[in-house]
């Protein structure tokens, strides 16, 4: 387990925070997390507005990953190549205190 990253899955303020921060790329995090394209297309068809399909995004990433949906999947989602959040990573997934960070291969 690499102890760069918070334990636990992803707080309700921390997704909340999120959806508004990944709009722009909500259905590639969805693919980069591992939901599949019927999946975002139903959040996309049943949801309006962006920032609401990004939270539901984020609430059925929850729901069907349960204890696998960590901020440690998050982060590698975010760093993913066509999602490029990598900013959100040490904001929202990092284990460590302010004055802390460092930057290396987790993101953290």
């Amino acid at each position: 387990m690499d102890t760069h990253f918070r334990l636990g899955t992803p707080s309700q303020n921390d997704i909340m925070n999120l959806a508004a921060q990944v709009m722009p790329v909500w259905k590639r995090l969805g693919r980069a997390l591992g939901l599949s394209n019927e999946t975002l297309y139903e959040i996309e068809a049943d949801f309006a507005g962006v920032y609401e399909q990004s939270y539901q995004m984020f609430r059925k990433w929850l729901q069907m990953k349960g204890s696998g949906a960590t901020y440690s999947t998050l982060a590698i989602a975010l760093q993913h190549e066509t999602v490029q959040k990598h900013s959100l990573v040490s904001q929202y997934c990092c284990n460590v205190s302010e004055g802390e960070m460092t930057s290396n291969h987790t993101g953290c």
